[in-house]
């Protein structure tokens, strides 16, 4: 039986080099204990240090334009053996999303063209009566 070439699309495509990049400039910004607002440059990617949308993890960041992002796809779809992707993209980039958070931790969004990767360095230890019993 065949596999699933939008399957086969979705491994190559979160086997891309920036995604285990992502996961190693996290651990170099946890380490370094990077704060919020920095950019540092690693293994020739800019990588954005910021607070997640709660303020309760410092994460990093790379910022995928739509030119890079189209790139990446083809050149998965082209592995899969896909010869019109535009008409699967929806699909494997939800499959992607699901397949990076459960390899790398990573959580991608796109939104207008930009895709934005990012992943956990380290959690923000305050803590206020209000978050409750610890």
């Amino acid at each position: 039986m065949p596999a699933d070439p939008r399957l086969e699309c979705v491994r190559a495509l979160s086997e891309h080099p920036v995604f285990p990049l992502l996961v190693r400039a996290a651990l170099r910004a946890r380490v370094s204990r990077m704060q919020p607002g920095e950019v540092f440059h690693f293994e020739g990617e800019e990588i954005f240090v910021e607070e997640d949308e709660r303020s309760r993890s410092v994460v990093v960041q790379v910022v995928l334009g739509e030119e890079r992002l189209i790139e990446m796809f083809r050149g998965a779809a082209e592995t899969a053996g896909i010869p019109d992707a535009r008409s699967c993209l929806g699909d494997i980039l939800d499959l992607a999303r699901d397949d990076l958070r459960r390899r790398y931790g990573i959580e991608l969004t796109v939104r207008g063209g930009i895709a934005r990767a990012e992943a956990v360095a380290y959690k923000v230890e305050r803590w206020s009566w209000r978050d409750g019993p610890l």
